[in-house]
């Protein structure tokens, strides 16, 4: 599957239960760990739900009408449970300049600074991505060892730049596939 250029995108999602957001498929908790496959905001806010995120690159249009995107999570990942029990989630399109936010949110050991999120119609982005989608849960489809969340999207925005891709292993921009042969 590695030879098709996919897109790099970051699904956000919000948990009160801050255990919740780590429990494995099968309920039971995640062993702590600094590289699991969820980042997470760098803390909760008391009152406020603790903001998480997962690097996607199964990401594409549903439906123009209604406006329909779906994201596929390996059942296995840390954020599936959280996704499955969010009443909202958020899409980040990444620019070519976010290699290491992709990274980040694939569990990775990055250094980041600041908070990478930032708000856009009331919920939790990626800061500076090319894109943002905001989605209500339409419907989850289990489909072998991933389920497709198909979110209808409540707010949409897009700005100009190179995006992010992913192709035979290794991060890559536009110019980049060209040379690829």
């Amino acid at each position: 599957m590695g030879r098709f250029a996919t897109g790099i995108t970051v699904v956000t999602m919000r948990s009160s239960d801050p255990e919740g957001a780590f429990a494995g498929p099968d309920g039971a908790p995640w062993p702590a760990s600094p590289e699991g496959a969820l980042a997470a905001s760098a803390g909760p806010t008391p009152g406020r739900p603790r903001t998480y995120g997962i690097t996607v690159n199964a990401f594409m249009s549903v439906s123009l009408d209604p406006p329909l995107v779906a994201v596929s999570i390996d059942k296995r990942a840390r954020a599936h449970g959280t996704l499955s029990a969010s009443e909202r989630f958020g899409i980040s399109v990444l620019s070519s300049a976010q290699e290491h936010l992709s990274d980040l949110f694939a569990g990775r050991p990055v250094k980041q600074r600041g908070e990478p999120f930032e708000e856009f119609a009331g919920f939790p982005v990626v800061a500076g991505a090319l894109a943002h989608i905001v989605c209500r849960p339409h419907q989850a489809v289990e489909m072998g060892d991933h389920t497709i969340f198909v979110g209808e999207v409540e707010a949409l925005r897009a700005t100009e730049g190179e995006p992010l891709l992913f192709f035979r292993g290794a991060y890559r921009t536009l110019p980049d596939l060209t040379l690829a042969r």
